[in-house]
This record gives C-alpha cells, structure tokens and sequence, in this order.
C-alpha cells in the first residue's frame, strides 16, 4: 500500500542502499514481495542514500559498507547523528572483526554477511517492523 506525500499516514518505511544495481534489483524485488506494506527506497551509494534518508525519513536502513563516494559505515555515523531511532542493518562480504567492530560502535545492531541468508535478513526486518507497530 502506497500512501501520497503529507497525507497523513504513517507507512512504515526502509531504505535500501547497494551499489551493485543485480544486488540491489534482487533484494529490492525479495524485500517488497516479503514485506508489501512497507515502503521501499533505495539508493546506489552512500550520497544517495543520505538524501533520501533525510528526504523521506525511513525507520530502518539496510546498506553495504564497501560503496564509491561515501561507504555504508559514514553513511550510518551520518544517519544515526541526526536520527538515533533510527535501525540499520549492515550488509558486506567482510566478515572482519575490526568492520563488526566499527559497526558495532556506529550503533548498528544488526551485521550480516554476504551472501546473506535471506531468513535472517526478514527475521531483523520483522524485528524492526515490530517496533514500529509498538
């Protein structure tokens, strides 16, 4: 359900930020068929995404860390300073301990590895939309 700007209605909203356009187009299509009441952005870079961010103020943020002109991690500093609430999970192939650890220190809760397992994915984003209903 898609509700018009200023209308009054609260939909919940994420935003996705990927800049692998298959990436992106595929967890786009499996987020949208999964979650169909829950408006979905997304962006190809971390820019992008902090402008819809602040455009649209979506609840939850799925990104990837590693992205050209601002990478997932300053994009979620920069998110988090200016909306704490805000719940954002971290997609990247690093499963390093020093990225869990800076993502960890950002705020950032949730820290998935690629190729990442679409159950636990939903399971985070259901997590968030509970919340959101609370």
């Amino acid at each position: 359900m898609r509700y018009p700007e200023g209308s009054g209605h609260h939909e919940p909203c994420m935003l996705l930020v990927e800049d692998e356009e298959i990436a992106r187009t595929s967890l786009a299509r499996l987020l949208g068929m999964q979650f169909p009441a829950v408006r979905l952005l997304s962006a190809a870079d971390g820019v992008e995404g902090l402008e819809l961010f602040r455009r649209h103020r979506p609840g939850l943020v799925i990104t990837d860390v590693n992205m050209p002109r601002l990478n997932g991690l300053e994009m979620s500093r920069a998110i988090l300073a200016e909306a704490p609430a805000t719940r954002i999970i971290v997609l990247t192939a690093y499963s390093h301990a020093e990225y869990r650890k800076t993502a960890s220190e950002c705020g950032i809760e949730h820290y998935l590895v690629k190729p990442v397992d679409r159950h636990e994915l939903f399971s985070a984003v259901h997590g968030w939309l509970a919340q959101h209903a609370g």
